[in-house]
């Protein structure tokens, strides 16, 4: 499964990584680099939950606590005023989907309310764009935008339809942890590879 995390990752959130950066906009980088930083948390989780029994609430809390935290970050990027402003809310409104970890039943119907506010931003950015010349850039952004939440989504039906799926006959998560801390020092900042 985490073969198939990563293939999903690379077909879906890089593509969006790279709209991101073609439309050559500030904020909208910095935002997309928290996206990158955000699945990228999420997939060192999926790594626990693969080789690990489910942790204590403790430990489950600081698992969370680094794609938390890029969710924030993506949120804080939001500027009512900003001329990016509809590009901002569009990813703000559709990466809480990667909550669906703590989501116990039917994740996938979450991730779909998230896919549901792609239309709204999305058709605006569009018609906004559409005379700017640049109107095939931002119809990839949102394209590519549409395309990692539903990937996302087709990656948890798969693996995790019912709810996060841990490894029952795996360790305890605390014979795991100097593991991860080795590995994310190892792997270096996220936002790197995909420039």
């Amino acid at each position: 499964q985490l073969r198939r995390h990563d293939e999903m990752m690379l077909s879906k959130v890089v593509p969006f990584i790279e709209a991101s950066y073609a439309l050559n906009r500030e904020k909208v980088t910095i935002q997309a680099d928290w996206v990158q930083k955000a699945f990228k948390a999420q997939r060192d989780f999926m790594r626990v939950v693969a080789a690990c029994k489910r942790p204590t609430e403790e430990e489950l809390s600081d698992l969370l606590a680094e794609t938390s935290e890029a969710l924030m970050e993506i949120e804080e990027q939001c500027d009512s005023s900003s001329e990016d402003r509809l590009h901002l809310s569009l990813v703000a409104s559709g990466m809480p989907c990667l909550a669906w970890v703590s989501v116990p039943m039917n994740p996938t119907t979450y991730i779909g309310d998230m896919l549901n506010a792609v239309p709204v931003f999305g058709e605006k950015i569009v018609n906004e764009m559409r005379s700017s010349g640049e109107g095939d850039l931002h119809n990839n952004f949102v394209q590519t935008f549409r395309d990692m939440l539903r990937g996302l989504n087709d990656y948890v039906r798969l693996y995790h339809g019912k709810g996060l799926s841990w490894n029952m006959e795996g360790m305890d998560f605390a014979d795991m942890t100097f593991e991860i801390e080795t590995s994310r020092v190892s792997e270096g900042s996220p936002a790197d590879s995909a420039r």
